[in-house]
Order: C-alpha cells, then sequence, then structure tokens
C-alpha cells in the first residue's frame, strides 16, 4: 500500500461463469463479489438484472424484452442493435499457475456482442477514435452499482483471454433508464482498447492475449504470473507508465457502468473480432479529497534462451531484456546444475547465481556451457525485484536449457519417430482399441520384419503386409493435409517421419507440421518410435509415463509391457499409464502404437526413476538413430505349480518351479503368502523375515519347496493368498516375472461327521427347497440326501404372483404376511414392491442364478433361494461395532412350517451363489408378527457373511460368492456338492450357530405351538475377500428340513466346554453358566 491517506474500498466485483470465492489484492479480507452468468437461460438473466436490494446488477434499459432467455432487457436487439453475449464466457485459456480461483477469475468475463453497426478504421478514420466520436450511436449494456455520493477512482480489467475483442468502459454519475447515447456526467477508464492490437514487445501472437489494466497509486488487480496488462492512464488511453484511474464525483447515489462496443480492426494479434466491452473486473474506491501519488510500476523481464536447443559442450546464449518502463530491476539468474558461465555479460557472479540490475528498456546477455561430458537438461531459475515499486515484475519466456539428445527436466522426450497413419478400415470400436484386436495385432509387419524387430530411421520405407500379416488396409490418406509425409501412400508405402513434443514430451500428431488435418481424420493407428540410451554401464530400472489420445500399447526392446484400451484424451501433463521397464547398457528401444477413432491425436512419453522424480542427469538421452540390433534378452521361462491349489489348516503345499530354455545363471526370488512357513526349502535360501526363498539355476529343470498351511482357518490369509516372483539374468538387465499358478487358499474345513453313538432317533417331518426351478421336472424330483424316500416340497417363487409363496393353513407352509399392502396403506414400511410388500423386506424377484449348479438333483437347488433385500437399516462393523453382533433391529422375512409337537433340529443351507449376501436365520416356536415379536426360538445361524469367506469356486473376483452355511447334526446335513466343478461350498454352524471347523450341530427347539416360524434376518455385510455386495441383501435360504425327536429316544444332551457363556473368556463363570444349564433349566 502506498504512502498516504488510504482510500476506502467501497464495492469490488468479478464477472464471469466461474463461482469462485477470491480476494482482492488491495483488501485480502474483502472478496470479490460474483456477478456470475451460469447459464443461457431465465433464472440467470433474472439474477443479473439490478436489484435495488442488494444494490448492483445490469440495467434493465428494455424491461418488457424478455427474448433470448430474458437477455435482450440489458440491450434490446430490435432498437439499439447491440445485445449481451448471453452464452457463459467460460474460457480455458490461461495456464493454472497460480491457483483455481484467481485463474477462473481472469479465464471469463460479461460483455456485449452483434453490435448493429461496423465501427472500425475504415469508417472512423484511425485504429483509436472512439466510434461515438465518429457519429455511430454507441452501444452495449450499463452495469449499476448503488454507492454512496462522494469522490471515486476505479480499478478495472477489462479484454478477453482467447478473443480478439474491442472495449470501451465509461462511469457515469447516476443516470437512470436511458440508453448508452444519452450518458451524463461520466469518466473515461478505457478509451479504446483492441485486443487485436496490442500484442506486447516479445508477446506471441497467442493466448491469453493481454488485458487492460485500470488502477490508481499502489491500487491494482491482483497480479496473475500468465496475464499480461496494458496501463491505462487517466484518460483512458495505453500508458508505458503506471495505471492512473480518473476520479469521478458521484452526486446521484449510484453509477453506470458503460460497457461499449468499440474501434475493432486487424491487427499484430490477429483478425478483428468486433464483440467486447468485456468487463473481467471492477473495485470502486472512495478517495475522498486526498492526494495519491502515483505508483511506481516496473516493466516485466522477458527470458530468451538461444539456441533453444544446442549440441553437447556448445555455448548458448541467455537474453534479459526488460519490456519498458522507466524504473530498474534487478534480476538473479540460479545456473542449473551440469552448467557453468562461460561469460557473465555484464552480471556479477556469486555462489552460481548471476545478478543483473536492468534499467528500463534495457537487455543483457550471458552464455553459459554446460560441464564436460554433461548432456542433460536444466531450468534457468530466475527472480526479478524492484525495490519500491508497487507489484513485483515477472520474468517470463524461456527457462528451459536443453542438450541435444537429453530428456527435458520433466522427463520427456523431445521428438520420436512416427510411422502412420495406418487405415484400419472400421470403427476402432467401443474402447478405441481396434475392437480389441491393439495388444496381438502387428500394424506394421511385411512378413519378416514387425513391430518387435523394426529398426527404424527417418526416411525408411515400410511396406506392411496390409490385409495379409498385417493389420490395417492401408495408409490412411483420408483428411490427411500433408500428404507429403507418405509420398508412397497410394502403393502402401509408409514413410518415417519426425515429430516433435513440447517440453513435457507430448507430441500432438495433428499439428500443421505434422498430419495437418483438413478434417478429422477417424479409425487409424500410428507407431511412435524413440531410442533411449541407458549411458551407464549397468542396468537402469526406469518407470514409463505413457499418455494418448486414444488408446495405446507400449512396446520395451519387442517385448509387449502395456496395453491400455481406452477412449480417452491424453490428460493433463505428467500424467498417463506407469509402466516399469530395465534398460540395458546402451540403446534401448520403445515403440508405441495409438489408435484413434476421432478428434485429437497425441502421444506423450516421460522417463522417470522409480521414485517418480525425472530422469534428468543425463544416465538417459534419447535418440532417433537405431542401434545395429535389439538388446539380447535371454529366452529362459520360470513356470510355477502349486499343488494343492487349496489346502486344508495345518497341511502342506508342493510348490514346483520349472526353469526351461536357460542359456545362463539365473538368480529367482520367490515371495510366499503371509501365515505360510517353509516346510521344505529345498536348495533354496530362506529369508522368514522377509518371506522369501531364492534359487541359483544354472540349467534347465525343476526346483522345488514345501510350504506348510496355518494351523487354523481363522489364521488363514482371507481367500486367495498370492505368491509372487521374479527370475533375473545378464547382470539384472533381464527381469521375468514367474509364470503360472500364482495363488493358494486355505479350505475351511466341513466335515459331514457320523452319528454319534446313543445318539437320539430323528424323524424326518418336513423338508422344502426354496426359490425358482423352472426348468426342473414336476413332481418328487429330489429327495432329502438324508432320507431318500422324503422328497423335498418346492416353495416355487413365481414371477409376478405374490400369493404363489404365501402360507395357507391347507398347504401348512409358505411365507407370513406381516405387513399390510401397499394399496391398502401407503405408509407401509416397505414400500410397493408389486404385492410382495406383505413379507416385508423380500426380494420379489425370483432369484434364478445362472451358475449352473447341478444339473438335477440335487445340485440345482444351490441355483435358487428366497430371502431379502432392501433393508430399511444399514447393518455393518460401523453400525454395530464389531463384525460379529446382529442388526440392531431386526428385519426379515418369516417362513412358517406346520408341524406336530415335539423336540425339533434341523438340517438348513443359507447363501448366495451370485452375491456375497449375509444372512441371520432363526428358528421359533409359533409366534407371530414380524421378526421383532420373536418368541422362544433357537439360533441356527446367528450371522454368516460370505464376503468374509473367500473360498468360493465360482468366481475368484468376488469369491464370497456360492459359499453356504450349513446348519445340520448327526451326519446329516444339506445335500452335498457333486465334486463336478463348480461346487458349492459349505461352512458348517456350531450349536450356537456360529462358524465352525468342527461338526456341524443343529441346536433343539421345542414346538409346543403346532408350527414354526422361520426368521431369515438381515445380517452385517461389510467388505470382506470374498466381496461386497452393495444391495444389502441376506437371510437367504435354500433348503430347510425339520427333524423331530422320535418318541421315547434320548434327549440331546449339548457337552459344553470351555467358553460356556460366550463372553470370549474361560473363567468361573463358565462354570457356573453350565450348572445353571444342567440343574436349572439355563438355556
Amino acid at each position: 500500500m502506498c504512502a498516504g491517506a488510504a482510500p476506502a474500498l467501497e464495492k469490488a466485483f468479478a464477472f464471469g461463469c466461474y463461482n469462485v470465492v477470491c480476494p482482492t489484492a488491495n483488501v485480502p479480507a474483502v472478496n470479490y463479489t460474483m456477478v456470475l452468468h451460469a447459464g443461457n437461460d431465465l433464472a440467470t438473466s433474472d439474477f443479473l438484472a439490478y436489484d435495488p436490494g442488494r444494490g448492483w446488477g445490469y440495467v434493465a434499459l428494455f424491461p418488457d424484452d424478455l427474448g433470448n432467455n430474458g437477455y435482450n432487457r440489458f440491450a434490446g436487439a430490435s432498437v439499439l442493435g447491440a445485445i449481451f453475449d448471453n452464452t457463459p464466457n467460460n474460457r480455458n485459456a490461461i495456464p493454472d499457475v497460480a491457483g483455481r480461483p484467481l485463474t477462473q477469475l481472469y479465464d471469463s468475463f460479461i460483455g456485449a456482442k452483434n453490435f448493429a453497426a461496423t465501427c472500425s478504421a475504415a469508417v472512423v478514420g484511425d485504429y483509436v477514435t472512439p466510434c461515438a466520436e465518429a457519429g455511430i450511436a454507441p452501444q452495449g449494456i450499463l452495469f449499476r452499482v448503488d454507492v454512496p455520493n462522494g469522490k471515486y477512482r476505479f480499478v478495472a480489467v477489462s479484454g478477453s483471454p482467447d478473443y480478439r475483442h474491442a472495449s470501451r468502459i465509461l462511469v457515469e454519475d447516476g443516470g437512470e433508464d436511458a440508453p448508452p447515447d444519452r450518458i451524463g456526467s461520466h469518466v473515461v477508464l478505457v478509451s479504446n482498447y483492441d485486443v487485436a492490437q496490442v500484442c506486447p514487445p516479445g508477446t506471441p501472437a497467442g493466448r491469453p492475449y493481454p488485458y487492460a489494466r485500470v488502477g490508481f497509486g499502489c491500487y491494482v488487480p491482483p497480479a496473475h504470473p500468465a496475464v499480461i496488462f496494458i496501463n491505462m492512464d487517466e484518460h483512458g488511453l495505453q500508458t508505458g507508465g503506471p495505471p492512473a484511474s480518473p476520479t469521478l464525483t458521484v452526486t446521484r447515489g449510484h453509477i453506470r457502468v458503460h460497457q461499449l462496443q468499440a474501434n475493432s480492426n486487424d491487427g499484430p494479434c490477429g483478425t478483428r473480432d468486433p464483440s467486447g466491452g468485456d468487463l473481467i473486473l471492477l473495485e470502486v474506491w472512495n478517495v475522498g479529497d486526498a492526494a495519491i501519488p502515483p505508483g511506481v510500476f516496473a516493466a516485466d523481464v522477458r527470458r530468451t534462451i538461444d539456441p533453444p536447443l544446442h549440441e553437447p559442450g556448445a555455448t548458448v546464449a541467455v537474453t534479459l531484456a526488460s519490456l519498458g518502463g522507466a524504473d530498474p530491476v534487478k534480476v538473479e539468474e540460479t545456473i542449473p546444475a551440469g552448467y557453468g558461465v562461460a561469460d557473465r555479460g555484464g552480471g556479477t557472479l556469486a555462489g552460481g547465481v548471476l545478478t543483473f540490475n536492468l534499467a528500463g528498456g534495457a537487455a543483457a546477455t550471458y552464455t553459459i556451457r554446460p560441464d564436460a561430458g554433461f548432456i542433460g537438461s536444466g531450468i534457468i531459475d530466475g527472480v526479478v525485484s524492484a525495490p519500491g515499486a508497487c507489484e513485483t515484475p515477472s520474468l517470463i519466456g524461456d527457462a528451459v536449457v536443453n542438450c541435444a539428445g537429453a530428456l527435458s527436466p520433466a522427463g520427456g522426450v523431445r521428438e520420436m519417430l512416427v510411422i502412420g497413419p495406418v487405415d484400419l478400415g472400421a470403427d476402432a470400436g467401443p474402447a478405441c482399441d481396434d475392437n480389441g484386436n491393439l495388444a496381438a495385432t502387428d500394424y506394421l509387419t511385411d512378413g519378416s520384419v514387425t513391430e518387435r524387430t523394426v529398426l527404424a530411421k527417418e526416411g525408411d520405407a515400410i511396406a506392411p503386409a496390409f490385409g495379409a500379416a498385417a493389420g490395417g488396409i492401408g495408409v490412411q490418406t483420408v483428411n490427411v493435409g500433408n500428404t507429403a509425409l507418405n509420398p508412397g501412400a497410394a502403393a502402401g508405402i509408409l514413410t518415417v517421419w519426425k515429430a516433435a513434443a513440447n517440453a513435457d514430451g507430448t507430441i500432438d500428431f495433428n499439428a500443421a507440421e505434422n498430419l495437418a488435418p483438413i478434417a478429422d481424420i477417424v479409425d487409424f493407428v500410428v507407431y511412435a518410435i524413440v531410442y533411449l540410451e541407458n549411458t551407464t554401464a549397468a542396468c537402469k530400472n526406469v518407470v514409463l509415463v505413457v499418455g494418448s489420445d486414444d488408446a495405446q500399447k507400449t512396446l520395451v526392446n519387442g517385448r509387449l509391457a502395456h496395453v491400455s484400451a481406452a477412449c480417452r484424451s491424453i490428460g493433463p501433463d505428467g500424467t498417463g499409464d506407469l509402466i516399469p521397464a530395465t534398460l540395458f547398457p546402451g540403446k534401448n528401444i520403445v515403440a508405441i502404437a495409438v489408435v484413434e477413432r476421432a478428434g485429437d491425436t497425441k502421444v506423450r512419453l516421460i522417463v522417470r526413476n522409480p521414485d517418480g522424480t525425472a530422469v534428468a542427469d543425463g544416465s538417459v538421452r534419447y535418440g532417433l538413430a537405431p542401434p545395429a540390433a535389439y538388446p539380447s534378452v535371454p529366452p529362459f521361462t520360470v513356470t510355477r505349480a502349486i499343488d494343492p491349489a487349496r489346502v486344508m489348516p495345518g497341511g502342506t503345499v508342493a510348490v514346483t518351479l520349472a526353469v526351461a530354455e536357460l542359456t545362463e545363471p539365473i538368480a529367482i526370488v520367490e515371495t510366499f503368502p503371509p501365515a505360510y512357513a517353509v516346510a521344505g526349502a529345498g536348495s533354496g535360501t530362506v529369508d522368514a523375515a522377509a518371506r522369501t526363498i531364492t534359487f541359483a539355476a544354472a540349467a534347465g529343470g525343476a526346483l522345488a519347496y514345501t510350504l506348510r498351511a496355518p494351523a487354523s482357518f481363522a489364521e488363514c490369509p482371507c481367500g486367495a493368498a498370492a505368491f509372487e516372483g521374479t527370475a533375473t539374468a545378464s547382470g539384472g538387465c533381464a527381469v521375468k516375472a514367474v509364470s503360472g499358478d500364482a495363488a493358494v487358499a486355505c479350505e475351511m474345513p466341513a466335515p459331514a461327521c457320523p452319528k454319534p453313538a446313543g445318539a437320539a432317533d430323528y424323524e424326518l417331518v418336513a423338508a422344502f427347497a426354496f426359490g425358482t426351478h423352472p426348468d426342473l421336472p414336476a413332481g418328487d424330483w429330489c429327495a432329502s440326501h438324508n432320507d431318500a424316500a422324503f422328497p423335498f416340497t418346492i416353495v416355487e417363487q413365481i414371477a409376478g404372483n405374490p400369493a404363489s409363496i404365501r402360507y395357507t393353513a391347507d398347504g401348512g407352509y409358505g411365507y407370513e404376511a406381516c405387513y399390510p399392502a401397499y394399496a391398502q396403506d401407503p405408509l407401509t414400511p416397505y414400500g410397493n414392491r408389486a404385492g410382495w410388500e406383505i413379507y416385508g423386506p423380500i426380494d420379489e424377484s425370483p432369484n434364478d442364478r445362472a451358475v449352473a449348479f447341478g444339473p438335477g438333483c440335487a445340485e440345482a437347488l444351490y441355483d435358487s433361494f428366497i430371502g431379502g433385500k432392501s433393508f430399511l437399516g444399514v447393518c455393518d462393523a460401523t453400525v454395530v461395532g464389531n463384525t460379529v453382533d446382529p442388526c440392531p433391529t431386526p428385519e426379515g422375512i418369516v417362513f412358517r412350517a406346520d408341524v406336530p409337537e415335539g423336540e425339533y433340529r434341523f438340517v438348513l443351507a443359507a447363501g448366495d451363489a451370485e452375491n456375497p449376501h449375509a444372512h441371520r436365520i432363526l428358528a421359533e416356536d409359533g409366534g407371530s408378527g414380524p421378526p421383532g415379536t420373536i418368541g422362544a426360538h433357537a439360533v441356527l445361524v446367528a450371522g454368516f457373511d460370505q464376503g468374509r469367506y473367500g473360498i468360493g469356486l465360482t468366481d475368484p473376483a468376488r469369491p464370497g460368492e456360492a459359499v453356504y452355511a450349513r446348519v445340520g447334526f448327526d451326519g446329516r446335513i444339506p445335500p452335498p456338492a457333486d465334486g463336478i466343478a463348480p461346487d458349492p461350498v459349505f461352512v458348517n454352524m456350531d450349536a450356537q450357530g456360529l462358524p465352525t471347523a468342527g461338526c456341524a450341530e443343529s441346536p433343539v427347539l421345542a414346538v409346543s405351538s403346532g408350527y414354526v416360524r422361520i426368521h431369515q434376518l438381515q445380517f452385517q455385510q461389510n467388505l470382506g475377500c470374498g466381496g461386497l455386495d452393495a444391495a444389502r441383501a441376506g437371510g437367504d435360504l435354500v433348503v430347510l428340513e425339520l427333524w423331530r425327536m422320535q418318541e421315547g429316544g434320548t434327549e440331546y444332551v449339548y457337552v459344553l466346554m470351555g467358553n460356556v457363556n460366550t463372553d470370549g473368556k474361560v473363567d468361573i463363570a463358565d462354570a457356573i453358566a453350565l450348572l445353571g444349564y444342567l440343574f436349572g433349566g439355563g438355556t
């Protein structure tokens, strides 16, 4: 802030389509108020209109003209000709080097377009006279701001970042609904600013264009490193001095900002664009009568590096030029590592920093030279300062010093050889990968030389065997403007050409110097090839970062390293597929094939170290001259075999490594899964802490070792446990992954135990199979595994027929309708499920799975079930607090079976073949109502989340599918698997309904009500190795058998040992609980 009395900021506005929060530079505690042009619609035009309540907005000169989505009200086209530019100007022209809010602030504006009259030098007589002074009626839009009376100066920015608009900005004291041609007392902020005329020296005729800047003293808009300003003086004219806003005395309690048409002409920045009156920022400052001295504004400095790409050992000239102004600046240049100063050019050198004091408009040149043997690149880090200036000048222009063959400081490859484009002859497909053919198709081969063996140089001719060995139908010529690239295209000959990349390594194939499309070139493939030279004497591990538009495959030294099948843009600088690679000493061949379906076509190659930093030390160079031959990669292979792939806890696993095609010794490092231990190392060396076993192989053959699985299933890794292995030869350059079997899994023991001696006799009273089985025969087609004379009764769920499963007294079984129908009570808790809601949260869609268990009895039963879904409450560990307790509110469906009174035990299977659901199953003696009213009951399945059991055999991606909770007793179990893949997998439930590695032990339920109700309830669903089903479904019942103890039988006696009261501890409380059970009627 300058010395003297401080003006007061009355209002601050930012104009455009980005709703950002951005502080003013002069009062950082005050943010700009967004004059938000969010859309081309009536609601937005309503918002932009002047509102007396808030005290700002655009003046509706024609309030009744709501055409053009309401925008005509601001400047009726039928009257003035000018219209509000109703399309939100969401530009993307300014590099985001200062944070998104500030960048977006300068990347948008509000202005006018479609002026009725032409205003140019041909009409006015020169390039600077305003239109109105040549008799052309002022046209534009008016922005009103209510302010107290007083004296005001202004801070403002006008212009467009990417269109050559012309603007004239005036501020009027008051004024009501009068159009611009009847302006009263006013000042001129911007007299006539034509973007096409104002490319400052050294500025390329490209985006972003400079802006007109209004200010006073040190009060200026926020600085942005990528934005160039041209100052306006007190008359609104361009000046090389500081900005100097005029002063307006306000007597009417408001101001009107006139955003007007200006004198627009072709100029150094390009062809005229007659739209304009653009406003980006406006600050209204109450300055009173205090004198505010002019601010000191030093000019920016431009750096130029010549040549931009130098040969090793060559001298590089660096020029620093002040872009004007009268005030001196200080420039401090830090010379990059690997370079030294050859000529200081009048600067002072100290500690690798070269310092200059530049007068306004002056220039200085110094030279640097790479150190002996250095082949790399670097960034000159410069700092500009101007003591006493209102703002810090910017250092713009070149920054990177590049040695020919050196990667950029970001690790980017600067140029590549190109072969193509090859016409695919068909749509590239939904994944832009030649309809899945990209990985396996060679688009270059002539039958002998292939994409894996080609060693090309610029100008070589390649004749692929199109229609035979090579993919594609020929050289693509349609819409290719640069026909000189492939002069033999008509004969099917591709000529190798060269394309340059930017500093980040991006090549735009559609650039004018490359394909130069006449119109969109579609459905083709193009190869980019470069030779990366590892200048060290050892192998070098790198990460290739490959960006592409669209799909790509990368080959390194003839081996397919990566395929990315996707229609995509190339993405921001520095992004792409991360491809680990090992570079041999000397030259290595990297070939990238890019498939383009339509639109932009680009490729980017960056070389990084494994830690993610750029390779910029000269250890890797790029070149376009091929080596004499591809690096020699030994042909060895190592293949792993695991037996068995599924092991019982405590069992052993035999691992065999088959070594073949060995031409030199290799080292093999195997990393085995956690929790497994080496039982036999063979000839390997074990590092137990790292879980590795290392072998040295000098000849082909077999190497073997054995592992021991954890002692219990609980200690096993969840799901399939992976092996990793690498084989290394050639001093570490040739690294190959061990192929073959890659995982082992523990099996959950699920024994089918025989009936214990002296156990009570039970009779099968009822047997049910649940779901839909439309392809199975009618009648008694499938009987109980435990009683071949007792067929299952099918509880058949028929689509669209809720009554198909409803309990009836005549049938003696079915689901209870615990809830009113939706039509009867719209407030029924489970909504409208087409009549099924009477049962509660039932899965109303018959579940006929496609796993294809079976066919026939009885395994096909596991392909269906009846269960619940879309429970009202979420139930997982975050809600319950652990992974074992039931949900806080019981939700589910209730199946009823009428049975004689007596003591009952149960056989059942619960689960889903295609989703990892979660289940809780209870059996109640009689009862009525929904699950929350349950009476005396036994717990058959306390809680079984399939997602926590990654042992299924049907889907490796979600191995919790087709894993079933199994309830049984005395050797009685649901139908077992038939041994024909795929098979269902079972987890036994103990007498408390908990998973066990022992025998299935159903509890006993005393039935005195003449019927049993089976509650199929929601249970916790958590992400586990078996997968997660987000549908909140479960309580699935597949089969159910009810067994009654025969008259005169011996009552079943539980043998309770250890943690009897299930509190997680073994102590005196367990003895008390056991006595209570035996003698006190406890449970």
